[in-house]
């Protein structure tokens, strides 16, 4: 082990360096030439930023014995998913050879020459304490706890010149990331990159026009061309894309235009109970308001009354806190009811945060796709809905502002809002023309399929 030596090895393996990238290429120099000692990297989704760093704290631990480096991630969980467990990051990168020890619970791999190279997770601050590192990755910066940096590994770094920090992230909004990238000009020994995916051309043109019709152009700034998006461009449903609802010519099937829902926000008194009647064009074509109403049995006789009114027996009810009461009287009086639980996992849990951020993406492309109708010229309700922003968690997913949050900016609750979302939602469940299912009969015939998305009857 002794007599391995750089050159023989050829650290980065050839793996990496036959297939560099000319960006990663331009870091590498840059962080050779010795004239800088911190590199903001700012690159759009999936153009091997993690892989960059990867090995070169592989190269530098191996170069500098006796040595340690940090690769730091938002959470541990997510550091651990990033570098560790991914069989094409870390281990498909670093030789088998220099590997002294390896400690799984600690993440943590001791190198033949005495290095370490070491795993932690930002939200856990007092496990980076005291670690005397020679150089640090920080993975996803935008979204990290940047007191981990300013009161943990910045005077760490201090002890000596020769240390260094990379910064690699992808823009979500004008948060501390944008104020160092803003600062880094008038800082000594800073360097910072921005490479979008027509610098890198790493994503056929094909699939970036796919993406642009996918999703909110603000997305499509922050993740594909890294532009710092200010918090009121993050909007997710914006105006202008109801305005268009308005003008446009649309051709509905018999079918789709047959379905109907009736959506319901409850609330806990004070707030309004919303219920909307929506058919399977998007139009709201009744509603009933109910406000500051504490009384469980007398919001549940309205939800009834309306429901003879409409004559439909389908709703789609917030289920969380009050709202189970409200799902379990209208099961109990025979309608069929969709449960929504916004804050349980999202069926694409790889992209959104909860299933309240899926809704409101699935809603806002139904929007911009032209698949429902100008709904209600309700200024409230539009209000509602063009107020609430999204944002990047710190574990890279799609996240919706909270109520409280949106209460704050609004003045009022976005109870409309919420309901018309869970109408559009609820429709894809529903069907014009269907023999439904007792609940009884369901069990008794293994049919219960339909409970992985929140029924309370079955179909």
């Amino acid at each position: 082990m002794k007599d391995i030596g750089l050159k023989v090895l050829n650290i980065p393996i050839d793996q990496f360096t036959m297939n560099l990238q000319k960006w990663q290429l331009d870091v590498l120099s840059d962080f050779d030439s010795g004239l800088w000692r911190f590199f903001l990297i700012n690159v759009h989704r999936r153009a091997r930023k993690t892989t960059l760093g990867i090995n070169l704290i592989i190269r530098e631990a191996w170069k500098h014995p006796k040595s340690v480096y940090l690769y730091v991630a938002p959470t541990y969980t997510q550091a651990k998913s990033i570098f560790w467990t991914d069989p094409n990051m870390f281990f498909n990168y670093l030789p088998e050879c220099i590997v002294s020890k390896r400690i799984e619970d600690e993440l943590l791999i001791k190198l033949s020459n005495g290095s370490v190279i070491q795993v932690k997770g930002a939200s856990d601050p007092d496990k980076i304490r005291g670690i005397d590192c020679r150089g640090v990755i920080l993975d996803e910066f935008a979204v990290m706890d940047i007191d981990i940096w300013q009161s943990i590994l910045r005077p760490i770094l201090a002890q000596d010149i020769s240390r260094w920090a990379i910064f690699l992230f992808t823009p979500s909004g004008r948060n501390h990331a944008y104020d160092y990238w803003i600062n880094s000009e008038n800082l000594d020994g800073w360097k910072r990159y921005k490479y979008d995916v027509y610098d890198t051309k790493m994503i056929s043109e094909k699939e970036l026009e796919n993406v642009k019709k996918e999703s909110p152009y603000s997305k499509f700034r922050s993740e594909f061309l890294c532009d710092f998006v200010a918090d009121d461009e993050m909007t997710l449903i914006t105006y202008e894309s109801i305005e268009k609802l308005k003008n446009h010519i649309y051709n509905f099937d018999s079918i789709k235009s047959s379905r109907k829902v009736i959506a319901c926000d409850p609330s806990e008194g004070g707030d309004e109970c919303v219920l909307y009647a929506i058919d399977g064009t998007g139009k709201i074509f009744d509603e009933m308001i109910i406000k500051g109403e504490k009384d469980l049995n007398r919001v549940l006789g309205l939800a009834f009354q309306f429901s003879g009114r409409v004559k439909c027996d389908d709703f789609v009810v917030d289920a969380i806190g009050v709202g189970s009461g409200i799902c379990m009287g209208l099961t109990n009086g025979g309608k069929r009811v969709v449960r929504i639980n916004s804050a349980e996992r999202a069926n694409e849990s790889e992209i959104f945060s909860n299933r309240r951020a899926e809704m409101w993406w699935y809603v806002a492309k139904q929007i911009r796709d032209f698949e429902v109708c100008f709904f209600k010229d309700c200024k409230v309700l539009i209000n509602q809905l063009t107020s609430v922003r999204y944002k990047m968690s710190k574990s890279g997913k799609v996240l919706i502002e909270d109520k409280a949050s949106i209460k704050k900016l609004i003045k009022s609750s976005p109870d409309r809002a919420d309901t018309y979302i869970y109408g559009i939602w609820g429709l894809q469940f529903m069907k014009s023309k269907i023999i439904y299912l007792t609940d009884d009969y369901a069990r008794n015939n293994n049919r219960m399929e339909n409970l992985k998305y929140g029924y309370a009857g079955g179909w």
